[in-house]
């Protein structure tokens, strides 16, 4: 319940203050699943939410978040997986593949941080590791033009273009299949951020 409220008054929001345009949105299949994109701004979740609308989706994000008064609560009521970006997260890994084997789908960002400059980061290792062991399609998404509706600094312009653009699912059989040592768990990440990448360039 306070998930579907939330998304909607949020993606309202971003509806509202900003120039929105998504595509391929066809490419989304039924779950479960993993939504992988790039992060650029704390507008991102809010967009992927919107993106996502007919799925609940169990977001991860950093621990300190869920430390905040009044918002720490919100996290909690959300469902969202908390994330220690500071040591090796093995609960948080293992909760968001128990949610994946039960059916839910999880949505992440494979760079673990907002880009400083709009450019594509390195994934962490940790995202290859949910990748290989919850064994779901993972659904690419290419976000651009967030970073100017709200920046790292908190600056914010209203009605900004933003664009979005979903990707084909990768099966687990591609990703296995481009990955021969199968617990390079770096390797899968990369290559997660390789199809991101790549949507950007449509």
């Amino acid at each position: 319940m306070m998930y579907d409220i939330s998304r909607d008054i949020l993606a309202l929001m971003v509806k509202l203050l900003y120039k929105v345009k998504i595509f391929d949105r066809k490419n989304i299949p039924s779950g479960p699943f993993i939504v992988a994109s790039n992060h650029l701004s704390y507008l991102d979740p809010p967009l992927v939410g919107l993106i996502f609308r007919k799925h609940k989706l169990n977001f991860m994000a950093k621990k300190e978040l869920f430390e905040k008064p009044i918002i720490g609560r919100w996290f909690h009521l959300v469902k969202c997986i908390p994330l220690d970006r500071g040591k090796n997260s093995v609960t948080s890994m293992r909760e968001a593949i128990k949610r994946l084997k039960d059916g839910k789908n999880l949505a992440i960002f494979p760079e673990g941080t907002r880009s400083e400059d709009g450019g594509i980061q390195e994934a962490k290792r940790g995202v290859g590791f949910i990748i290989a062991k919850a064994a779901v399609p993972v659904i690419p998404v290419y976000i651009h033009g967030t970073n100017v509706g709200l920046s790292k600094k908190g600056k914010m312009k209203l009605w900004a273009k933003v664009t979005a653009r979903v990707g084909e699912p990768i099966s687990p059989q591609e990703i296995m299949a481009n990955n021969p040592d199968k617990k390079d768990y770096s390797e899968i990440s990369t290559y997660v951020m390789k199809k991101i990448t790549e949507l950007g360039k449509q």
